[in-house]
């Protein structure tokens, strides 16, 4: 069983530092500065979307919200309802921020999955926040 462990080490309310602490892939930790998407401004239209199964214009009066979730396909273009897709996009999303593309985490990452493909074993991640020391 892989087991591949990321911690998340705040540097402010919207950045924070992705560290690999532990994983059999080879190379260092990983340390990988990184963000919320557009500043962090979106964390709460995020967690609004995960708490609704049904699109309401209601719940997201804010323009820029919306543009916001019809650029990322999270809602259609006419605004109307969730997009089919919308919870991958949202794991997409996520995942750019905790594995920015081409950084050591995400390479790392990388590794370990194809450590676990390689072997045909098992694959398990742990995601814990530290708190500013």
């Amino acid at each position: 069983m892989e087991l591949f462990e990321l911690y998340l080490s705040p540097i402010d309310e919207t950045r924070f530092t992705a560290i690999v602490s532990q994983s059999t892939a080879s190379g260092d930790g990983g340390d990988t500065p990184s963000a919320l998407p557009e500043g962090g401004q979106r964390r709460i239209t995020l967690i609004k979307t995960l708490e609704f199964s049904q699109f309401s214009t209601n719940n997201f009066q804010d323009d820029s919200e919306l543009d916001w979730m019809a650029a990322e396909n999270i809602i259609t273009a006419d605004r109307n309802a969730f997009h089919p897709d919308y919870l991958a996009q949202i794991g997409h999303i996520l995942y750019k921020a905790l594995f920015p593309p081409g950084s050591p985490v995400e390479n790392l990452l990388g590794q370990a999955i194809a450590n676990v493909v390689g072997r045909k074993s098992g694959f398990e991640s742990q995601i814990q926040r530290v708190e500013n020391r």
